[in-house]
Formats: structure tokens, sequence, C-alpha cells
């Protein structure tokens, strides 16, 4: 498999991850003017 290594844990000095799949951070606008949720903002999720 080409990208094995994303699935292996790695060790960032004492913190083992468990893999190397993430997600950044980001900001959807699926909340509505006051700040609630919404359907679509819970389908994202």
């Amino acid at each position: 498999m080409a990208f094995e290594a994303m699935f292996q844990p790695i060790q960032i000095g004492k913190l083992t991850i468990r893999n190397r799949v993430l997600s950044t951070a980001h900001a959807e606008v699926y909340a509505t003017d006051g700040g609630m949720t919404t359907d679509r903002y819970v389908k994202y999720y």
C-alpha cells in the first residue's frame, strides 16, 4: 500500500499519535446568525 505509514502510530516526544490522519481547524457556516445549529450543520458531522 502506497500510504501505509498514514495508518501507523507516530511518536512525537512523549506523545503517541494513533495515526497520521487529521482534520485541520476550519469554519463551517452552517449555523444560524445567532449561532444555533441547523439540520445542515448536523448532517455535516
